[in-house]
């Protein structure tokens, strides 16, 4: 009998292996596609865009962000009537669903929707993040106002434009391991987390961390792939993704184990769930995720695609790792229901973030 139990539980095990093989064999595959087309886009980006003649105002919006599809509308104005044009200021708009939209992100370090950019033959100037506006005209008046600023900063320091960061070398590792640190830390997904480690599962953190890595991967694929169609009918996904939340965390409060069946997927305790962290986190750092994959492919190196990918995967692994030891510390201290009230924080922050805009 204890032969019998040894075979199993070695049974167990090699196969638990075999599905940790499987998962990072599949997030490999994964992140060279992704990063074989965000690197030709980038190149193409490089040396096709029309950003890099002369002077231009480029919007950098996100067909996710509200405040965005609020002003798009006053900016497609300016572009239609080039107000500026006898000065030679051109007006256009980069989405960030778009096919070079990811690269040029990157490429002129945008992290934040809206953004108005001015460029001087390819070359970042100026920035205003953040901007807002219920008209043409006001837009107008706040690129009037930056376009000066950025001529009397020229003007006092000639050649002083400033370039945008290199995504090569050695010194690009850390920037990218942080960037996927902040991404897997997102405000919109880190309760979801904390939740599923509370809610009494046992999970692996190897398979954790690696299906995070491949979620990350296919999702920025999709996104990738998206451009246009299939990425406006995702718009209202930030609250659909509230509402399924608020309701998994009502029914754990009542002591219903909502998704218990999501834990004993293909066996592998934890590994949808972490694969679709990622699409969580994005709700709140979507240009920030996409900047990542696009720095990778800019870098070109495997270095730094581990490296992002250890940014995102490392939390996951690590409440992976601590879950047992919190559901010991909940239960002692009669928190059992605590998972449910991360549930429903997690709802109340991705649907505020999404009104107020990301």
């Amino acid at each position: 009998m204890a032969g019998g139990l040894r075979l199993g539980g070695g049974f167990r095990e090699s196969r638990e292996a075999v599905h940790m093989l499987a998962v990072f064999v599949l997030g490999i595959v994964v992140l060279s596609l992704v990063a074989g087309y965000f690197y030709i886009n980038y190149v193409r980006a490089e040396q096709e865009s029309p950003l890099m003649k002369g002077v231009v105002v480029a919007l950098f919006w996100s067909e996710t962000c509200p405040h965005c599809l609020h002003i798009l509308p006053y900016w497609r104005q300016l572009e239609a009537q080039q107000p500026l044009a006898a000065k030679g200021v051109r007006f256009v708009d980069v989405p960030l669903q778009s096919v070079e939209g990811p690269a040029l992100f990157h490429k002129y370090g945008v992290f934040e929707t809206p953004t108005i950019v001015v460029l001087r033959n390819g070359r970042l100037v100026a920035e205003l993040p953040g901007v807002t506006g219920d008209s043409a005209s006001e837009l107008l008046a706040k690129v009037e106002r930056l376009l000066s600023e950025s001529a009397a900063l020229s003007a006092a320091a000639p050649g002083a434009a400033t370039s945008p960061p290199s995504g090569g070398g050695l010194l690009a590792l850390p920037l990218l391991f942080a960037i996927g640190l902040a991404t897997a830390f997102s405000p919109c997904a880190l309760p979801v987390l904390l939740a599923y480690a509370a809610s009494g599962r046992r999970l692996n953190p190897w398979l954790c961390g690696l299906s995070g890595f491949v979620g990350a991967g296919v999702l920025a694929l999709v996104v990738a792939l998206a451009a246009g169609v299939v990425v406006r009918a995702l718009v209202f996904l930030p609250l659909l993704l509230s509402a399924l939340l608020f309701y998994a965390g009502v029914l754990s409060l009542l002591g219903v184990e909502a998704g218990a069946s999501l834990g004993r997927f293909a066996s592998m305790p934890g590994c949808l769930m972490c694969a679709v962290y990622p699409v969580l986190a994005a709700q709140c750092s979507l240009p920030v995720l996409i900047a990542g994959f696009a720095g990778v492919a800019a870098a070109a190196s495997p270095l730094a695609a581990l490296a992002f990918a250890a940014g995102l995967a490392v939390p996951l692994g690590l409440a992976a790792k601590g879950s047992t030891a919190l559901n010991r510390f909940l239960e002692r201290r009669g928190l059992g229901k605590v998972s449910g009230v991360l549930l429903i924080v997690a709802a109340v922050v991705i649907a505020a973030v999404y009104l107020v805009g990301v």
